[in-house]
């Protein structure tokens, strides 16, 4: 870091070829997939067993560097912020693991190894194995035989889970709390990075103070795909943040790696702000300056309007309806959000709350539209867009299935942040569920 901070005492540099572990776990051979007649853990194992072999031959830091290739930042020669430095930081080195306690002894590593992750991965373990494949091919994660881990200066190792969530897919997630990682971690995130805590209230302080006369406020959502899996973490640091991963009694032990920030991690949500952040701010001084930004390869996909019955919780009521109004007069003598007078022109702007981007607007089509393509533009040049070159397991930053959903499709009601907005009745719900 630049501000003259000592490292922490738990930094060690990485071999180019890592030495001999203290102690084997298994006498397995090093590069042995687990054996299993599941199909998830056979396309899984033969991941394992080719990044393994990579390991044993360049060492981890360079199977680091060839997994992740690119990365997901662009070189933000098109960005004008502040934050810019701290991104060009981000992009060249990755997010810093700074921790205040001695590195883990070898024994403490097996135990954290043998003791596994938690009940909810065992419970979710063909989830899991699916989950973590398409990940590996994503450059988001590695995962390595237990003995090949051990050989890794700084390694920690806590357990991961999986969350259940209702009409969705199951979240993963580590838990950092469990091992002491996050109490360990030094204060060097960017905290101002996240502003979102009172995102509804400057949402809903837009809508009441925009003037009627120019129309209703149309609102849009933007997702960004795979969230904090775009931000790397530093290769020297990755080790720290090391999690067991769920296997089969007389199976190989596993540690899985991650190449990105991970969820669970306390420093995760402000490093992945630093861009969604930088992107709302540069996006909201383009509204003004760009008059035509020019067509976006996800202008027809983001146009799409959502099946009447696939959103019920948006379409019908789903209980009582509280007035903008008056659920936003208590914030309007707020004087962090100005007062309660009309703005003078039409409402354009857009917030976030951490990988969800907000749009806010009054007018025709054409210029709901060109603001859609300011924010898509401006994603484009901090997260880099989808090509030819990348990795099959490469998404598009912007979420194609959310678009196809509905959600960047301008509209006077929508679900947003929880709360079911309409700006044409000018009411607040909840839904159903």
């Amino acid at each position: 870091m630049g501000d003259g901070s000592k490292r922490p005492p738990d930094t060690a540099p990485l071999y180019a070829r890592p030495p001999t572990p203290a102690k084997r776990l298994r006498p397995t051979p090093l590069i042995d997939p687990p054996q299993t007649p599941s199909a998830n853990a056979a396309s899984i194992g033969k991941l394992i067993a080719r990044d393994a072999q990579l390991f044993q031959k360049l060492g981890f830091a360079r199977l680091v560097e060839l997994r992740r290739g690119r990365g997901d930042l662009t070189d933000f020669s098109k960005i004008t912020h502040k934050a810019k430095r701290l991104l060009q930081h981000l992009k060249a080195r990755g997010a810093p693991v700074p921790l205040a306690t001695p590195p883990w002894s070898t024994e403490r590593c097996q135990e954290a190894i043998e003791r596994g992750p938690h009940h909810s991965a065992y419970e979710h373990q063909e989830f899991l194995q699916t989950e973590m494949a398409s990940m590996i091919e994503a450059a988001q994660w590695l995962l390595l035989p237990a003995e090949l881990a051990l050989q890794l200066p700084n390694l920690r190792v806590s357990p991961m889970g999986v969350i259940p969530q209702p009409s969705r897919r199951p979240r993963t997630i580590v838990d950092y709390t469990w091992a002491g990682i996050n109490a360990d971690t030094l204060d060097w995130h960017p905290r101002e990075a996240m502003q979102f805590g009172r995102a509804l209230q400057r949402m809903l302080q837009d809508i009441v103070q925009a003037d009627p006369r120019f129309g209703p406020v149309y609102l849009m959502k933007v997702d960004i795909a795979d969230g904090f899996y775009r931000v790397a973490v530093n290769i020297n640091d990755i080790p720290k943040l090391g999690v067991a991963f769920p296997v089969q009694p007389g199976e190989t032990p596993l540690v899985g790696l991650p190449l990105t920030l991970p969820m669970g991690w306390q420093s995760s949500p402000p490093y992945f702000c630093v861009p969604t952040e930088t992107i709302t701010d540069v996006a909201n001084t383009r509204v003004l300056r760009h008059r035509h930004p020019g067509p976006h390869h996800l202008d027809s996909v983001a146009d799409t309007q959502p099946e009447p019955d696939a959103q019920p919780h948006v379409q019908g009521a789903s209980g009582v309806a509280l007035p903008l109004v008056a659920v936003t007069l208590p914030t309007l003598r707020d004087p962090m959000l100005g007062d309660s007078k009309h703005q003078r022109r039409k409402l354009g702007k857009f917030d976030v709350f951490v990988d969800d981007f907000i749009g806010l607007a009054q007018g025709n089509r054409e210029r709901l539209q060109r603001l859609r393509r300011i924010l898509f533009h401006t994603i484009d040049d901090v997260f880099r867009p989808l090509d030819a070159d990348d990795v099959p397991g490469r998404q598009e930053p912007i979420s194609i299935k959310k678009l196809k959903q509905g959600d960047g499709a301008w509209a006077t009601r929508k679900l947003v942040l929880g709360w079911i907005i309409d700006t044409a009745t000018m009411t607040l719900e909840l839904p159903a569920k």
